[in-house]
């Protein structure tokens, strides 16, 4: 087995000449969750694109393990559907979030392979939440995410910047808040992030639950 094929032989991602890493919160935690900063930027514009629905979508990227602690390292999303939590059923986003899930575990390839994708996380953009943990996303993350350290990042879309925060457990513990740190390209981003955006939007991924 090697290094150069498996995601979990990786460096940690650390500051250099092309990318700056900071840290949002404490070290303690004992996953490290490593979000580069366009994904964040898209995520907080979808969230506001339609500021009356709510948004999930899967997390995805790679698990990593550094010298002192394991890692992940947050690379973008699939599946985004807007929803009105007043007309859709539970069960509606369960089998939305599973078959998500299943499409990446259905990849061709070990699941700690470099190239490969991984369920990391659950997105969830709730206006008016103040970014808090709901029952719906506890809910749905545990009936799908079986994965120790997989995740909750929760969005307010009524003020994307300041009310967002990332919900983690360990095994067979309590959500807590956890720590995030952020990778930015030390050029520019806005444009890339707006990229991103656009081609979310225009992707067939991107769906919409509306009352019939």
């Amino acid at each position: 087995m090697s290094s150069s094929q498996f995601a979990l032989f990786r460096e940690v991602p650390t500051s250099s000449e092309t990318i700056q890493v900071s840290l949002l919160g404490d070290a303690t935690y004992p996953m490290r969750f490593f979000f580069w900063a366009d994904v964040i930027a898209a995520l907080r514009d979808i969230s506001i694109y339609d500021q009356q629905q709510c948004a999930i979508a899967t997390i995805t990227g790679s698990y990593g393990l550094g010298p002192s602690r394991p890692f992940v390292e947050i690379t973008g999303f699939q599946d985004l559907l807007y929803f009105d939590p007043e007309e859709v059923e539970e069960s509606t986003l369960h089998a939305h979030v599973l078959e998500s899930v299943q499409s990446l575990l259905r990849q061709v390839g070990p699941p700690l392979e470099a190239s490969r994708d991984n369920a990391l996380g659950l997105f969830l953009s709730v206006p008016g939440s103040k970014a808090k943990l709901n029952e719906l996303a506890v809910r749905l993350h545990a009936s799908v995410m079986n994965v120790p350290y997989q995740f909750v990042l929760m969005v307010d879309s009524t003020d994307p910047e300041e009310q967002l925060a990332l919900y983690a457990r360990r095994p067979k513990q309590a959500f807590v808040n956890a720590s995030m740190y952020v990778i930015t390209r030390r050029e520019t981003v806005g444009e890339d992030a707006a990229a991103d955006l656009s081609a979310a939007a225009s992707s067939p991924t991107v769906s919409r639950l509306e009352e019939e």
